[in-house]
């Protein structure tokens, strides 16, 4: 079972509920009091699998049990918050939370947070993929056009220089024309085939400007991924861009200040965080 901290952080945990039963902001509020030492007994026994309604309600119904649990939980919720705005909770390196927002009465225990891990938890970005073209995805079929793709590039390539080179003396314009153009073409087929081997391998490949293939377990797209920055009084727009990092993976940048607001992209959640330099 998840301990939501206790298996690590006991010692700390405890003190932390000695540290606020003591505290100013309790002097005068006796049931929470009350409550918390409950608390502070069952989590020295190690009895946290038995934290519900009744434990702190056991002469009362299961239903009037669980209502005055619920009553005094937000009170108390609202306390604990209370200590740790003040500055005697400030100097906390520990805090202690309700592990949910109702109906789990555990408590959490966890290091608190630093300024600089507060500030970038704001700073997270929320992506939108828009796909552009959708195909189905057969993985036999796609093998395939990537195997033509790789044997006719070359040989078109190989092509086109013959021909630019041997009749040259003849219709230069046109067979110029010619050659470039199949150079031009085997140029975008490697390119495209290098593309799709690489979204079958990983899932998302860089294609051109900010389009990206990306392959799912059915279809293969054309996609762009795009979200508006998260910096505080930056109203640029973020868009994932061709730059890869092997730690974060494609790079998203700032429209407004593009070597500066710079964030992570994560596939399968559609978030990410800001990379500083």
């Amino acid at each position: 079972m998840e301990k939501y901290g206790w298996d690590k952080n006991r010692n700390e945990g405890l003190r932390e509920l000695e540290r606020i039963i003591a505290s100013r902001i309790l002097a005068r509020k006796y049931v929470q009091k009350q409550i918390l030492e409950t608390y502070l007994k069952i989590y020295k026994e190690k009895r946290e699998t038995e934290i519900k309604g009744t434990t702190f309600y056991p002469n009362c119904s299961k239903e009037d049990a669980y209502k005055n649990a619920s009553d005094i939980m937000g009170r108390l919720r609202s306390s604990i918050k209370t200590f740790y705005d003040s500055d005697e909770g400030k100097e906390s390196d520990y805090e202690i939370s309700f592990a949910a927002e109702s109906g789990d009465y555990r408590l959490r225990i966890e290091p608190k947070k630093n300024s600089e891990q507060t500030k970038r938890q704001h700073e997270t970005v929320s992506y939108d993929e828009l796909k552009h073209f959708v195909f189905p995805y057969r993985p036999l079929i796609t093998r395939s056009i990537i195997f033509v793709f790789y044997l006719i590039a070359p040989f078109l390539a190989f092509i086109s220089v013959v021909i630019l080179f041997v009749e040259r003396t003849h219709s230069p314009w046109l067979i110029f024309f010619v050659g470039c153009v199949g150079l031009i073409l085997s140029i975008g087929l490697g390119y495209t085939g290098r593309v799709l081997n690489k979204s079958c391998t990983t899932g998302l490949a860089y294609y051109i400007t900010k389009y990206f293939l990306r392959i799912a377990i059915q279809d293969l797209a054309l996609v762009s991924y795009s979200g508006k920055c998260c910096v505080p009084e930056c109203k640029g727009n973020i868009f994932l861009s061709n730059e890869f990092n092997k730690g974060t993976g494609y790079i998203a940048k700032c429209t407004d200040y593009p070597d500066g607001h710079r964030f992570s992209f994560d596939l399968i959640t559609l978030k990410g965080e800001r990379i500083r330099a």
